[in-house]
């Protein structure tokens, strides 16, 4: 059936080109009449309008008897509208089945029928149509020439060459794929197949079995010799490198002579997710290995099974990087295996692994119109870049994708489709004879390089590589730096002086005459040598340059431009970015303050609840003697003692602490702490503790919950003024004892004790958002719903209201000190707004008078609650005012006062960087400043009384290349520079989990958003950086570290 599909659309191609524009001013639509149309009415109506009416369906039904289709022109569908026997006529809304507008060659260069697809192969201006949004795309003219520059080399290749694909494994039955599997002919069965359960290791390479690669993420052993793809994701990969050639069927590869060896390393997102929950269970099943495991183990196997070259569509963050990793690929590259890894797909150019390894090729995306890809990373340590966007290529073959109607075949976006191009394209080098070793094969790509033009300033070393062009070149030498491994340069701050030594290599053969000039483009920061000679230039050389820092408040990135021109050629100029850090180490504006010994690696900040965090700082332990689980608590002070334990609270039964907040539980004007925990005595419940320490007093409830659906309460919180979407309402104890426990805005269903004996409340299970509060009684706390079916009942009754419009909650806000619950009643997009205090008796009582609410006249269903910061004043206490936002879209959003009603509107243009969800808000003497996350940016929004005055974006590193794994940068608003001084907004950045052992701030300063060099700390691997907190009139970075001599706090203040 897939042989057809070429000769159906070449004859649509061709109608299309005879009939020229009259083809589109024709429009599809559906026409429904009045009646089931008489054979005589429907001659009457065709002869009139001059139209073709076809039956929509041949199903029988009082619709669709009445509806047909037809194609009309703007003056046949204006006439056939006023026919009085037509009751409606609609557009049909055409959906691309493809992604690509193909173009079928008159004499192609392949026999496979999706050949006209592959524009990254054979770039004849294909049509690339690209999503924007979930309602938005556009049409991406190819530019001809702008592909891979494949050549059919079968007639020069006299061997097969092995190509490793680590990935979610392969679909090694798929028609389009299958002869081209690697075969371990020792290990299968006499036809060539996988042996059903393997008895012995025939080829004594450790691997029972493996006919045909090996299944890293197997949970059962004796399944491990099946490397079968679950994703669909390394198919793909391996059909760019070697589907099936000329076999009348779907898409080509680059040669039949590569023969792809599967090993499997990841697995589909759900499963990544779940992995590491699996337990040891039956016999020969036990836990999957880490993915860092897999891949090293994996890369191992490859160089085991002689291949030649490796493909990793995939890569991971520093946090993942290990040094056995590292030798894994030392010992392939030593034995002259080539490696070549996707750039990943998060837009920035933080390096990522093995990406950033030295050795490794690594590319990045382009589009068919030659610009990179949106998506793509990029920077210095990226090598290349091929084809990554819409590429064709194979899927499961008993599947169908979303985005392409033929079994076993799918478009997919991204570097990892770009890498395999290069990886196809070194194979096929090695099996020509024409690369060597990495030297000349990264000389061949670079000089085979073509421009590739860019929407934003992204840059690599060299550009889109063409495999015809890097057959040509004969030997000689080809100079660049190598920029691998060198995103970070610490300076101390009382020098200001920074040093980096800058490799500049000639690959494959000798450079002679060698100048190199260095450019810094910050000018902030300027080398003190920009010009080097080598008279003679064989291997690698490293260059000392010195550069020095004028004001280290100025934004950390220096951007520098390193031109290189040797004998008989032009300047060549190359782009690198890195991060000027200031060191932790020997730093002398360091207080230290010593630890108790064994609690570094365990000790966390105690979060305060809606205050303004100035009180000193506090951290706690843990500790588990016998049956109870203990929580120490340490309180840092400016006295002599500086660190001590303040007091040990041993909660009974506990396995696992959940939660730790501090707050006056009492109204005593003493703060208390209130904990949850998971514990368990003959079965696990959540245990919620509370510690009154003036009084050395605790009380500790068992949680009672019947329920199949747990609204999840979760204390959201910040540095600044704790939590976001919850409050604590008081509650009177038998004897006096007070206590306050949280009333928070959850999806859920109804508790137990809440539902209603009513036959006619048939909706009580339903999931929605209620308002949920929790009861003390005895030593139990039972968790209640407010306003259930009987409450929806007496505000329809109260407001005269009808019975099918809907009662719904959507936020808690505290006005003039008072908590009150949002609400509105209606149906659809006519709703009104109330808002009612909400007290302890209205708990129970819900007779209350309701207040129709100001947001009558505003749409702000979906509408969230949030703390904004107010620094109008300069008290040491900072302020807090409330506010509603609402993502009405990934393009706008919009911020609602609730003090003082306004309402700001944010727009994002950029449709392709969508806005994610608002971080934070800002009161400032000159405006408002909301802060929002992008899928690439740190998004401000600067408002005044006239409106938005400004918009200013920055980026953040994230990573999300692995599936089931997102790593992130963490962001969390603070408050930077002394409070008497003026004090600005700022966002502390903890790059720790991804990108390298750093903190550093984002800061408002002069109408912009900088991070400032001095503010950027890199620390060892002996710190770990704490919360920052307020320290002598200022926020601190804090940090908890280890010698092997003592244990101590690192306080750093940001001043």
């Amino acid at each position: 059936m897939k042989k057809y599909w070429g000769i159906l659309f070449v004859c649509l191609f061709s109608l299309s080109k005879a009939q020229g524009l009259e083809l589109w001013s024709f429009k599809e639509v559906v026409v429904e009449f009045k009646k089931k149309l008489s054979s005589h009415e429907l001659q009457r109506i065709s002869r009139k309008y001059q139209v073709h009416l076809v039956p929509f369906s041949s199903i029988k039904s009082s619709y669709f008897n009445r509806v047909y289709q037809a194609k009309l022109s703007p003056e046949q569908e204006f006439l056939l509208k006023q026919d009085p026997l037509v009751q409606n006529l609609e557009p049909v809304f055409g959906l691309e089945t493809f992604s690509i507008i193909p173009d079928f060659e008159r004499s192609p260069r392949t026999n496979d029928t999706l050949w006209g697809y592959q524009w990254g192969m054979s770039n004849r201006g294909q049509i690339l149509v690209r999503p924007i949004d979930d309602l938005h795309s556009e049409r991406i003219q190819g530019k001809r020439g702008y592909d891979i520059g494949w050549v059919n080399l079968e007639r020069d290749l006299k061997k097969d060459i092995i190509v490793a694909v680590l990935d979610s494994g392969v679909d090694f039955n798929h028609p389009d794929l299958k002869n081209n599997i690697y075969k371990n002919k020792p290990e299968c069965e006499k036809d060539g197949s996988l042996p059903l359960r393997p008895q012995e290791d025939k080829d004594h390479n450790g691997y029972k079995g493996d006919c045909m690669g090996w299944n890293f993420t197997a949970r059962d052993k004796r399944l491990a010799h099946r490397p079968m793809d679950d994703s669909g994701h390394g198919t793909h990969v391996a059909g760019i490198i070697a589907a099936e050639l000329n076999n009348h069927l779907g898409v080509a590869g680059f040669s039949n002579r590569i023969k792809i060896l599967p090993v499997k390393v990841t697995m589909r997102e759900k499963a990544e997710k779940q992995m590491a929950s699996v337990p040891k269970g039956k016999k020969g099943k036990k836990k999957v290995l880490a993915l860092s495991d897999r891949v090293a183990k994996g890369i191992l196997y490859a160089v085991k099974m002689g291949a030649q070259v490796i493909n990793l569509s995939l890569g991971w963050p520093m946090r993942m990087d290990t040094k056995y990793l590292r030798e894994a690929f030392k010992f392939a590259l030593d034995r002259g295996v080539s490696i070549v890894a996707a750039a990943g797909n998060n837009d920035n150019n933080s390096p990522l692994f093995p990406c950033a390894y030295r050795g490794v090729i690594c590319v990045a995306s382009v589009d068919n119109a030659g610009y990179f890809s949106d998506f793509s990373n990029f920077g210095g340590h990226v090598d290349f870049v091929a084809p990554g966007e819409d590429i064709l290529s194979l899927y499961l073959s008993h599947e169908y994708a979303l985005n392409f109607d033929s079994l076993g075949y799918a478009y997919k976006s991204g570097t990892s489709q770009a890498a395999p191009y290069v990886t196809a394209m070194v194979a096929l080098l090695k099996a020509m004879g024409k690369g060597q070793n990495f030297e000349e094969i990264w000389a061949r790509l670079f000089l085979s390089s073509k421009k590739v033009m860019t929407h934003t300033f992204k840059w690599v070393q060299g550009g889109l590589v063409q495999l015809n062009r890097a057959l040509q070149w004969s030997p000689q030498p080809v100079v660049a730096p190598v920029f691998k491994e060198m995103d970070r340069i610490l300076y101390q701050r009382s020098k200001k002086t920074i040093r980096l030594s800058l490799p500049i290599k000639s690959y494959w053969r000798q450079a002679k005459k060698v100048v190199v000039h260095v450019k810094s483009l910050n000018p902030n920061i300027i080398f003190l040598k920009k010009e080097f000679f080598i008279p003679v230039l064989s291997g690698q050389k490293f260059l000392s340059l010195r550069a020095q820092v004028k004001d280290d408040k100025k934004h950390s990135h220096l951007k520098f431009s390193v031109t290189i021109s040797y004998k008989n050629t032009k300047p060549k100029t190359f782009l690198h970015e890195v991060v000027v850090s200031r060191a932790l180490e020997g730093d002398s504006d360091v207080e230290e303050i010593d630890l108790p010994q064994g609690v570094w690696e365990q000790i966390r900040t105690v979060p305060v609840y809606k205050k303004s965090n100035l009180d000193v700082p506090e951290y706690y332990t843990l500790s588990k003697p016998k049956l109870d689980l203990n929580v120490n608590i340490y309180r840092l002070t400016q006295g002599k003692t500086r660190y001590k334990k303040v007091f040990t609270v041993s909660l009974p039964q506990a396995i696992r602490l959940i939660s730790i907040l501090k707050i006056d539980l009492d109204d005593d004007g003493v703060d208390d702490y209130f904990m949850r925990t998971l514990s368990k005595d003959t079965q696990s419940y959540i245990g919620f503790h509370f510690y009154f320490p003036n009084l050395k007093k605790k009380l500790t409830f068992k949680l009672n919950y019947q329920g199949k659906v747990a609204p999840s309460f979760r204390e959201k919180r910040n540095f600044l003024n704790g939590s976001k979407d919850f409050f604590f309402i008081p509650w009177s104890l038998p004897r006096g004892q007070k206590i306050k426990l949280p009333l928070y805005l959850g999806r859920g269903q109804l508790p137990q004790r809440d539902l209603s004996s009513s036959p006619l409340d048939v909706n009580q299970d339903v999931l929605k958002k209620r308002l949920y509060f929790y009861e003390p009684e005895g030593h139990l706390i039972h968790l209640r719903a407010f306003a259930g079916p009987q409450f929806e009942e007496f505000v329809r009754n109260t407001l005269k209201k009808r019975f099918f419009e809907k009662v719904q909650f959507h936020a808690l806000f505290k006005k003039d000190q008072k908590i009150h619950l949002l609400f509105s009643v209606g149906r659809g997009f006519v709703k009104d707004f109330y808002d009612v205090p909400v007290t302890t008796d209205l708990l129970y009582d819900g007779a209350k008078p309701f207040q129709k609410s100001s947001f009558s006249y505003m749409d702000i269903d979906g509408f969230s609650y949030f703390l904004s910061t107010d620094l109008t004043s300069l008290s040491p206490q900072f302020h807090v005012r409330p506010v509603l936002v609402g993502l009405l879209s990934s393009t706008r959003g919009q911020v609602v006062g609730i003090e003082n009603l306004f309402a700001y509107d944010v727009v994002q243009k950029d449709k392709k960087d969508g806005l994610l969800n608002y971080l934070h808000g800002f009161w400032l003497p000159e405006g408002f400043y909301a802060f929002f996350l992008t899928k690439s940016h740190l998004f401000l929004n600067v408002f005044t009384k006239k409106g938005l005055v400004k918009i200013i974006k920055r980026s953040i590193i994230r990573s999300s290349f692995l599936p089931g794994h997102l790593f992130s940068e963490t962001l969390y608003p603070i408050v930077f520079g002394a409070v008497k001084k003026g004090p600005r907004p700022a966002f502390y950045v903890n790059a720790s989990q991804l990108s390298s052992r750093h903190v550093y701030l984002w800061v408002v300063q002069n109408s912009q958003l900088i991070s400032p060099m001095y503010l950027d700390v890199s620390f060892s691997e002996n710190c770990r950086p704490l919360n920052p907190h307020f320290w002598k009139e200022s926020f601190a970075y804090i940090f908890s570290c280890k010698t092997t001599k003592k244990e101590y706090l690192k306080i750093l203040p940001l001043q």
